[in-house]
């Protein structure tokens, strides 16, 4: 029995990833079709929406695209580098900041120049962006690239994420209902038998983050449970999980934060189960390791935890490329609650507070700050 329920399984992934293979060529031919009728009335009736500035990605088997403008228009320009090259190099750029290498700085310029040079016209003095990345390029840290002899990009101006243009008009109209001004944080989370260290840090960092909050509830070790998340997502505002979050590659809806197990429950909030879950909080604050990593599934955005908060309802989210040290993690979550509550928007908040590390010069390097990024394309004040 055991031998056939094994042999079935195997069948079924090697059936999904031939489906998937042909997904992505179709998506790929298609996509390279879209971008040579470039459908500009469609992207400018989005844009009206005022989400600033807008760099769409396009990578397709052999080649790579921008779609790039504002509200006056767009325009389509192939990149000056084929398909392999670029995702090389962004791997490589990823794996040098991740890894604090000071070498990152090479590639942070020669991507700059590939990624963000042709639409310097756009740009301005400090226009907001809003990045829409395709393939593995949403696994770039873009707020780490650098013009040369200049500063990084995030130094310079805000940066979001949008999973796609399609998608910023329905974000943007979340962000205008009403929701209550409640903080529903977990941390410190004890995790079940064999998991991973707990952290006990974050403990402060959740009580910290409830003198912001007139309104909060605060679940810590035990409390914090999957049953409980349910009861209070309906009374969230904002969702901050301080904790672990684990990638499960190859399978990036199996991917989960870690909460703590009991009766019935394992411990594990996955994000198929994120994807049955409903709220109307405006944000989700997801400060664990490589929360936002996931499959890039041709046509779907990033498939992981951040995509699967999106659908459940939240407006944006804010979530890490890599596993990012405890001190750092900490001030950068604590200083962009901080403004927050001052009025910024998401990607605004979290703009301050990586400038606020990186002027340090013991977390200067891109590794302390730029492994947080916001999901969601918002440039709208949260101060309602």
């Amino acid at each position: 029995f055991w031998g056939k329920l094994a042999e079935l399984a195997q069948r079924r992934r090697q059936a999904g990833l031939a489906y998937e293979a042909f997904r992505t060529r179709a998506y790929s031919a298609a996509r390279e079709e879209e971008v040579m009728q470039a459908r500009v009335g469609e992207v400018e009736a989005r844009q009206a929406a005022g989400t600033g500035v807008i760099l769409e990605y396009v990578v397709t088997r052999d080649k790579a695209w921008m779609l790039m403008g504002d509200r006056r228009g767009f325009e389509v320009v192939r990149l000056g580098v084929g398909t392999a090259e670029l995702l090389r190099r962004a791997e490589a750029f990823r794996e040098a900041v991740g890894n604090r290498d000071l070498a990152y700085v090479r590639e942070a310029q020669a991507l700059y120049r590939v990624l963000i040079g042709p639409a310097e016209k756009y740009l301005g003095k400090d226009r907001a962006v809003v990045i829409v990345p395709d393939g593995g390029l949403w696994n770039l840290p873009f707020a780490a690239l650098r013009r040369e002899g200049g500063r990084h990009l995030l130094e310079e101006r805000t940066v979001s994420y949008a999973p796609s243009i399609g998608a910023l008009l329905p974000l943007q109209k979340r962000r205008r209902r009403p929701v209550p001004d409640t903080l529903v944080a977990y941390a410190d989370v004890t995790g079940g038998e064999g998991s991973l260290p707990r952290l006990r840090e974050t403990a402060e960092l959740g009580k910290d983050l409830t003198r912001l909050y007139a309104n909060h509830v605060l679940r810590m070790q035990g409390e914090a449970t999957e049953a409980k998340l349910r009861e209070d997502l309906g009374k969230a505002g904002v969702i901050q999980f301080a904790g672990h979050g684990v990638y499960v590659g190859g399978a990036p809806l199996d991917s989960y934060l870690v909460l703590s197990p009991q009766a019935g429950e394992d411990g594990m909030l996955e994000a198929w189960e994120v994807l049955e879950m409903k709220t109307r909080a405006r944000l989700a604050v997801l400060t664990g390791c490589e929360t936002g990593r996931g499959r890039t599934a041709a046509g779907e955005g990033i498939l992981g935890l951040g995509w699967s908060f999106l659908i459940a309802g939240v407006a944006d989210v804010v979530m890490s490329h890599w596993r990012v040290e405890a001190a750092a993690s900490t001030a950068l979550t604590l200083g962009f609650h901080e403004k927050l509550r001052e009025g910024m928007t998401p990607a605004g908040a979290l703009r301050a507070a990586a400038r606020r590390i990186a002027s340090a010069p013991e977390t200067g390097h891109p590794f302390y700050w730029a492994g947080f990024f916001a999901l969601g394309g918002g440039n709208e004040s949260t101060k309602k």
